[in-house]
């Protein structure tokens, strides 16, 4: 960390011994450069970037005064991310934001140097992010969405919904890190072990990006499950839309993430990423005040939404009981 962010220095007047604000109060002219890393670029992530640029602008970060943003996206190819995260070091940005689990774990294998902020990421501490949540240790810290409970609660909703539910189709992404000796990443292995203890029959869809057979994807889902749940990978962001379409031709009852209830699917129900994101300017802000990454507390979100849409579950035939209707935080018709 250079001396714009981290050095205070002790003056001695009149044999009083001062501690002078940190430099990049005292430096008039300097500029924060914000490196921004993400999956790719969707018009929900970008709207993301307009909020956290705006809170930024509230305490007192004004782009073309003393901030800058460079922005870095994989377009959905997960393999470019590493240079896209070594280029951003390569230019000593101050701090680099990422968005997902791919983005968080390449920008912190970049550097040991640059803080790093992740957010939309469900468990940092199983893809070793961080040591710990309390204390993250080295470089970086960031927002996480960690809700242990979220497979049993979508699951059980689902179960509540369509009361015969045996057969469940999971849809993931190939290529995410974070992958054991069981070959699934901690976010499927969750929903397999919640799926089981409710008496379900998990089936793992992977979609492999950037352009993935989303029409034989869905007929598989159809032909080996009754339901489906969408995981909140990178690809969600991309072709939730179009997942929820094809889901509705096949009249499966679709769970997405809360962040994706504009797609289209029956039911969007877990933790907000708005809300993981909005955290993101306090931490850039402490930071650049002066306080090493490792040693802020990684920030966890834990409040679930769940949002019912009207028109998807009549494609599907589907009546929601009226329990879950007074649950929803919002019905869009």
């Amino acid at each position: 960390m250079d001396t714009r962010r981290s050095v205070l220095v002790q003056l001695a007047v009149g044999g009083i011994w001062l501690v002078a604000q940190p430099l990049h109060a005292q430096m008039a002219g300097t500029i924060w450069r914000v490196g921004i890393l993400a999956n790719a670029a969707t018009p929900g992530f970008e709207a993301l970037l307009g909020r956290m640029r705006t809170e930024l602008t509230g305490l007192g970060y004004v782009e073309g005064k003393n901030i800058a943003y460079e922005f870095r996206h994989a377009g959905g190819q997960l393999d470019r991310l590493p240079d896209l995260a070594a280029e951003l070091v390569q230019n000593n940005v101050d701090v680099i934001v990422a968005s997902g689990g791919p983005a968080s774990a390449a920008a912190s294998q970049a550097t040991s140097r640059i803080p790093v902020i992740f957010s939309i990421v469900a468990d940092p501490v199983a893809i070793k992010l961080v040591s710990s949540l309390r204390r993250p240790g080295a470089n970086v810290t960031g927002v996480t969405n960690h809700d242990p409970d979220q497979a049993t609660q979508q699951l059980s909703l689902l179960k509540e919904l369509l009361p015969q539910l045996v057969r469940v189709a999971i849809v993931s992404e190939d290529g995410l890190p974070g992958v054991d000796s069981s070959g699934m990443i901690p976010h499927e292995r969750d929903y397999f072990g919640a799926a089981r203890s409710l008496g379900l029959q998990p089936q793992l869809i992977r979609l492999k990006g950037p352009t993935p057979d989303l029409e034989a994807a869905l007929a598989a889902a159809k032909a080996h499950a009754d339901a489906l749940i969408l995981l909140e990978v990178p690809l969600a962001f991309v072709e939730g839309k179009r997942i929820a379409e094809l889901a509705a031709i096949h009249r499966l009852v679709t769970v997405f993430p809360s962040s994706l209830s504009a797609s289209g699917a029956t039911i969007a129900y877990s933790t907000s990423v708005l809300e993981n994101f909005a955290r993101v300017p306090a931490i850039i802000d402490r930071i650049f005040k002066g306080t090493p990454a490792g040693e802020v507390a990684v920030e966890v979100n834990s409040r679930r939404v769940l949002i019912v849409n009207a028109k998807a579950t009549k494609q599907v035939g589907l009546t929601v009981p009226e329990a879950v209707l007074r649950r929803a935080d919002r019905v869009i018709d």
